[in-house]
């Protein structure tokens, strides 16, 4: 971006990382960051795809009724001081790791999916029923229409099914995060999918200001059963999150914190984990919706795709990553920021998965040429 760039999809070679990290406003003009490359949002259900579509949502797309237009939303009065940066770990940013892999397991293959290798996952949500569903982009055009687009995983069948829509079905970018409502919806930042039918049924949803760009930007549900994102209207020197109550259909302002965090991970305990950019360097954070309160910021290697991240069941943060061409899966620790490593399945060589945590100690990977489920070793 234009003072620091995008996300910080990164390698290293000859112990120099190399790397373009989230991005931060230009203090002296206050330009707005130059929306990510990886990150092709989405116009409105209807609208066509381009490989690079509009960075902000669809004029079209209107937020329910009763809704708290987000420009009216109160503040709260809360706001939390601007931490000081925990200490790099010794031997670096991310710490230094052990045996050829920390964390080992047992990676399994899963059925093949539908459609072709141009299929590419944008972002995977956990189903009420247990099922996963996949939301996929072509990665030739950067979006797709393809009514293998949407499919669902069957973990006790290992099948999958092509999911039927009822009308319009969703437009799908690169990097277009979802999250799943507790009125066991689907949202992100355009639209909305109501799941309960044979035929699911997307309606248009503002999770947006209408000048706002969330190129980029992420969303995740807390404990608390709202969803919440980063508040775009404010500067690269600190991050707010916006509340939204799927049950009440009204926003609300959260408290702030220095630093500028675009990617926000539900935690196994409740807790969001963002990762972003403060204290002059990519750093990891923790937010407690319960309580309003922001942990102390760590610092962490700029050589991972932090927009693929995931949270486990062991609070550690999966992220994929490479050195030089070789891929990497790293878990880095909310608390610490140390950076262990990841076994990672046999013969993988194109390595940009969607990971999805499960309850029960499981971590998928979708990936261009497969996927896979990881059992941790006890």
């Amino acid at each position: 971006m234009a003072a620091v760039a995008g996300v910080f999809v990164a390698a290293i070679a000859a112990g120099v990382a190399f790397g373009v990290v989230i991005g931060v406003d230009d203090p002296a003009t206050g330009s707005a960051p130059t929306p990510s490359p990886s990150a092709s949002p989405m116009g409105s259900a209807t609208e066509s795809a381009s490989p690079r579509a509009s960075s902000s949502p669809s004029p079209t797309a209107s937020a329910p009724a009763d809704a708290t237009p987000l420009e009216t939303a109160v503040a709260t009065e809360v706001e939390s001081p601007t931490p000081a940066a925990t200490p790099s770990p010794v031997e670096g940013y991310g710490g230094e790791t052990g045996d050829l892999f920390d964390i080992t397991g047992e990676w399994d293959r899963l059925a093949a999916m539908p459609g072709g290798s141009e299929l590419r996952t944008s972002d995977s949500v956990i189903l009420p029923d247990g099922r996963i569903a996949l939301f996929r982009y072509n990665f030739v055009t950067g979006g797709v229409t393809d009514p293998q687009s949407v499919i669902v995983y069957d973990r006790d069948q290992d099948t999958w099914e092509t999911v039927e829509f009822a009308g319009e079905q969703p437009i799908i970018a690169t990097d277009q995060y979802l999250a799943m409502g507790v009125d066991e919806r689907i949202y992100t930042f355009n639209w909305v999918v109501d799941i309960s039918g044979d035929e699911w049924v997307v309606e248009p949803f503002q999770l947006m200001q209408e000048s706002d760009d969330w190129s980029g930007s992420s969303i995740a549900a807390g404990g608390d059963g709202k969803l919440y994102r980063r508040a775009r209207d404010t500067s690269s020197a600190r991050t707010e999150l916006i509340a939204y109550d799927p049950e009440t259909q009204t926003f609300e302002r959260r408290s702030r914190i220095g630093g500028r965090f675009d990617l926000a991970y539900a935690g196994p305990d409740g807790d969001l984990v963002l990762l972003g950019y403060g204290q002059d360097h990519p750093s990891i954070v923790t937010y407690d919706p319960d309580t309003d309160e922001w942990s102390s910021l760590a610092s962490i290697s700029d050589a991972i795709a932090p927009e693929r991240a995931e949270v486990g069941v062991d609070r550690n943060v999966y992220v994929p990553g490479y050195y030089y061409d070789v891929p990497q899966l790293w878990a880095i620790g909310p608390d610490d920021a140390v950076m262990r490593s990841v076994e990672l399945p046999d013969g993988v060589t194109d390595w940009d998965p969607n990971l999805l945590a499960t309850p029960d100690n499981h971590l998928f990977a979708f990936n261009a040429d497969g996927a896979w489920v990881f059992t941790p070793d006890e």
